[in-house]
């Protein structure tokens, strides 16, 4: 699928999708049409469980995707105006969602207001424009509404089932100062033992002491996070951001993970995801909720491309509204929201079934309206400079430079003498 993907030069993740689909239907008709079945998501099962881990591992490499280095070197400025500009992307799809009537207002809101870096990154990167300042703002903007959305989810789900919202609250500033800890004990452990910190790092360490470590902190973060009742993504979450906080340069880490996750565990999560949605648009009024599609598409292009206007004045207007519109791509974080409010009781399958359909359109629409509108006039080619030879005594030279057998000019000679 990798190369299918690249070829159709659409994301990874939405071909996995797809497959997923068509192969979900070619089940459901087998099943339905024989009795046979093939292939299932119950709980319970293995296969449920190695996408449950893909999961948890997504999100994990989503927080570890978060380059705090970049964050430090822009500023408290950039970041203090994209979290206003997430903050508005909430309040304004809320404000349409409640308008439009659909169901779960907040949790709608929530999706709509959700990017993937998964989306943003290979677009800004394959143009060219990643070490750029304002490619950088599309990467924080992208950042903040990760983060946001992942800090926002637990009290979302907390709010619409009608539980305490007091622990997801106190979780909030606990999860700041943890971080604070972290960052000076970190800092102790490097100086005191470097060559042992280094080892978590090492490209050739047989034992993959990094990976260890890694696996540890997951379950850790995961387990204290169902001990807090709180969504168990957010523990995944936080684990990769808690890596990224500490080790800010981890690449050979970040490398090895990255691999193992989207090349086995997280492609079993979407392929669920894609079986998933086939069975629910299979079950009779299953198709009933794909209207919200491009309703959520419209809300989705006002509530990102409004308040990401207030680049204008330092990028201009096209500027901003392709940075708006690049970030309306929230695929992985869309979904899994999605898988959540399925799950929770929040939302209907059906409902849950058109956001990933959503999420997917989104995927493949927003870099392609990113590229068209961030294109622009090509400048004329600016006429070669013609440069005069002129001697030291600046009079023109003529005939060349004529070399001395010690490979001085004569006119430098003369000067010399």
């Amino acid at each position: 699928m990798p190369y299918v993907a690249n070829r159709l030069n659409i994301p990874v993740i939405v071909g996995e999708i797809v497959l997923a689909i068509g192969v979900g239907f070619i089940f459901v008709f087998i099943e339905r049409t024989t009795g046979l079945v093939f292939l299932t998501f119950e709980d319970g099962s293995a296969v449920y469980f190695l996408s449950e881990i893909g999961l948890i591992f997504l999100l994990f490499l989503a927080g570890l995707e978060i380059d705090f280095n970049m964050i430090s070197e822009r500023g408290i400025k950039p970041i203090g105006w994209g979290v206003l500009a997430f903050v508005a992307t909430f309040t304004i799809a809320f404000g349409l969602v409640l308008l439009i009537g659909l169901e779960a207002p907040v949790f709608m809101a929530l999706v709509v207001s959700t990017t993937s870096l998964g989306v943003v990154l290979p677009v800004v990167r394959g143009m060219g424009i990643i070490r750029s300042e304002y490619g950088q703002d599309i990467i924080l903007g992208a950042i903040i509404a990760d983060f946001g959305t992942m800090l926002m989810i637990p009290i979302v789900v907390a709010a619409q089932k009608g539980s305490s919202l007091l622990l997801p609250l106190i979780i909030l500033p606990l999860i700041a100062l943890f971080f604070v800890a972290m960052y000076y004990i970190g800092g102790v452990l490097i100086w005191r033992w470097p060559n042992v910190m280094a080892k978590f790092f090492s490209q050739n360490d047989p034992n993959e002491t990094g990976v260890r470590m890694s696996f540890l902190l997951i379950m850790i973060f995961v387990v204290l996070s169902a001990v807090l009742q709180t969504e168990i993504i957010l523990g995944a979450f936080l684990a990769g951001v808690a890596i990224s906080f500490l080790f800010r340069d981890s690449g050979n880490l970040k490398q090895k993970l990255f691999g193992f996750g989207f090349g086995f565990l997280i492609p079993l999560f979407f392929v669920r995801v894609g079986v998933e949605f086939a069975n629910s648009v299979s079950d009779p009024g299953g198709l009933a909720a794909l209207w919200i599609v491009p309703v959520l598409i419209a809300v989705t292009i006002v509530a990102k491309v409004l308040p990401s206007l207030y680049l204008a004045p330092t990028y201009g207007a096209r500027r901003a509204a392709a940075y708006g519109t690049l970030l309306s791509g929230g695929l992985s974080l869309a979904i899994v929201a999605a898988e959540i409010g399925r799950t929770e009781g929040i939302l209907e399958p059906a409902i849950s079934a058109a956001i990933i359909f959503f999420a997917i359109v989104m995927a493949v629409l927003s870099p392609i309206i990113f590229r068209y509108v961030l294109t622009e006039k090509a400048q004329p080619e600016e006429e070669e400079q013609v440069f005069e030879l002129v001697t030291i005594t600046g009079k023109p030279l003529e005939g060349g430079i004529d070399i001395d057998r010690n490979g001085v000019p004569d006119d430098w000679v003369e000067v010399m003498d």
